[in-house]
């Protein structure tokens, strides 16, 4: 009883904010979104698509639109579509990376210098194929929606990076914007548009990323010291549905549903950067702060967030990075200039050829991160062929034993197949010390560590990566000596195992390499602690962390099924 009553209430107070009474025989579609339904990009592109699907299909499809988070929010939305409980929703960009890695690209900092760019990108055929990448998760991409760049504030001036130390910053749910507000020495908070305001009213939160849009009509700059105009990153969202619901469309319907979504997406991303300027002059007419950074200031902001996309790049694609980029090199007629108002690193129009991606920063040290690269496919292909090689003695020394009697061709794989197996097991463990060093997924402990102040738990993470490469150095040339008495005495030459004779010399020479690797991967890491990319060895928290996502996950879950029974 209790539920019914609470989606009683819902639907009464949403029935004025939806944009038809649906009649008898016709389908209704609902479209959720967390935006205000006027003064708002979103908002605006929704009330225009609900007008035009009920004038032009009246009698077959009826949209309603529920703004403000009135049924759900962006956290929730998504579920809600692949459980049919609403039809369409328009979340930003950055609640799709738990779908697809792709879509982090957006929120790569300084990625786009302007939404021009952001449209190029997405008109491309590497855009446009990020429409249908989540078809295996019952989810359908239809269009892009412009809202705007991002603008920072927070309850003190933010002008250099280093004034956002030590605030806490409500972000949304995305592991790159985490990673440039830790880039920076902020404290992320994920935490629901709908409450923010709040939020950073009672401090509960320090400071917030939004476009001018956002933070007009939720009024954030009323309880902000100002607002750094720093234009570091997107929001954008994506009109998404279900499979299912475009599926059960008949062709007719279909057709003529995505034609007026795509009209309504083009007028109304022409009109996005008008809305967030008018929405910028109404902050300073009703006494809003408003600071602009010099270049220098801006390089200093690039600089400092420029690690996240080495960390990243891997998990996004370099393809679609590369096309990301490509999306700035579009220059004036004569050729003379790139079309864009300001560069990676706040410089003014540069010497342009086409040919050229956009100036980038973060494309240094390229013969460094192919050599890198070229380390890590090595360590890979030799683990998964390890892996793979174990897996085939095994099944081979089954099958001879099920079906041979345990003798084929004069093998008798029971009794080598043991000792085969440990072999590789030994050498695929020790390949391994370097991919779990890579990749972060050892154990570690830093609770001393981290009582220390950043300077201080830096160095000693530097000093503790420095004596690791040490350390694998000293055993990987003790594995070497080893391996050169082996070969180098005639006599001890043909030494080896037990039962398949494998020299001894070859097993120091594979604990050598394999030492050698930690100590290349190690070395790799220090370079990394050094600039920003990673704060140390230790694997962290990822683990508690993921298993209180999954937590979280499964009770949304629960409560989203209890609530359609």
């Amino acid at each position: 009883m209790k539920k019914i009553l609470t989606a009683g209430i819902v639907m009464l107070a949403t029935a004025g904010t939806a944009y038809a009474a649906c009649d008898s025989g016709e389908r209704v579609v609902r479209f959720s979104h967390v935006t205000a339904n006027s003064g708002h990009p979103k908002g605006e592109a929704a009330a225009l698509l609900a007008e035009r699907v009920n004038a032009e299909m009246d009698g077959r499809l009826c949209m309603e639109v529920f703004p403000n988070s009135q049924l759900y929010n962006d956290n929730k939305v998504l579920e809600a579509l692949v459980l049919g409980d609403v039809e369409l929703a328009a979340p930003s960009l950055s609640k799709f990376e738990q779908f697809t890695l792709s879509f982090r690209v957006f929120d790569l900092p300084f990625m786009f210098s302007d939404v021009a760019a952001v449209d190029r990108f997405q008109a491309s055929e590497t855009g446009q194929a990020m429409l249908d990448s989540m078809q295996d998760s019952g989810l359908q991409g239809l269009a892009f929606w412009h809202n705007g760049m991002k603008q920072m504030s927070a309850n003190k001036p933010l002008v250099s990076p280093t004034d956002a130390e030590g605030l806490t910053f409500r972000i949304q749910t995305s592991d790159v914007i985490e990673a440039y507000i830790n880039q920076i020495g902020g404290n992320p908070q994920k935490m629901a548009f709908s409450e923010v305001y709040g939020a950073l009213q009672t401090g509960v939160v320090d400071a917030q990323e939004n476009t001018w849009s956002n933070i007009y009509t939720k009024k954030f700059f009323e309880v902000q010291d100002g607002v750094t105009e720093t234009n570091h990153g997107i929001i954008d969202y994506l009109v998404v549905t279900s499979t299912e619901f475009v599926d059960s469309l008949d062709a007719a319907d279909r057709d003529q549903l995505m034609g007026i979504i795509k009209d309504v997406s083009t007028e109304r991303n022409a009109m996005a950067e008008g809305i967030n300027q008018d929405n910028r002059a109404k902050i300073l007419a009703e006494g809003g702060a408003i600071r602009e950074l010099s270049d220098d200031d801006r390089a200093a902001w690039v600089g400092a967030m420029a690690p996240v996309w080495d960390q990243f790049a891997d998990g996004i694609g370099q393809d679609i990075i590369d096309a990301a980029v490509a999306s700035h090199s579009s220059c004036t007629p004569d050729h003379s200039k790139v079309d864009c108002k300001q560069g990676m690193q706040g410089a003014k129009a540069a010497p342009c050829d086409p040919a050229l991606p956009y100036p980038n920063p973060y494309l240094r040290f390229g013969m460094f991160r192919t050599f890198r690269r070229g380390v890590e496919w090595i360590e890979e292909s030799i683990m998964a062929y390890m892996l793979a090689a174990m897996t085939a003695v095994a099944f081979f020394a089954v099958i001879v034993r099920r079906f041979f009697g345990g003798e084929i061709w004069g093998m008798k794989p029971s009794i080598w197949g043991l000792e085969l197996t440990l072999y590789i097991f030994l050498f695929f463990i020790l390949f391994g010390m370097s991919y779990v060093l890579r990749t972060g997924v050892h154990i570690g402990i830093d609770v001393l560590v981290n009582l220390l102040p950043k300077p201080a738990r830096k160095f000693f993470n530097i000093l503790a990566t420095l004596l690791t490469v040490l350390y694998a150095l000293l055993l990987s040339r003790a594995g070497y000596q080893a391996y050169d008495k082996f070969w180098s005495v005639k006599v001890l030459r043909t030494k080896g195992s037990d039962e398949l004779a494998i020299p001894f010399f070859f097993t120091y020479g594979f604990l050598s390499a394999a030492f050698f690797m930690l100590a290349v991967t190690a070395a790799f890491a220090i370079w990394e602690i050094w600039t920003g990319r990673r704060e140390s060895l230790t694997a962290g928290h990822e683990a508690e962390e993921e298993v209180d996502a999954a937590v979280a996950s499964s009770s949304a879950g629960t409560a989203a099924t209890e609530g359609k029974r």
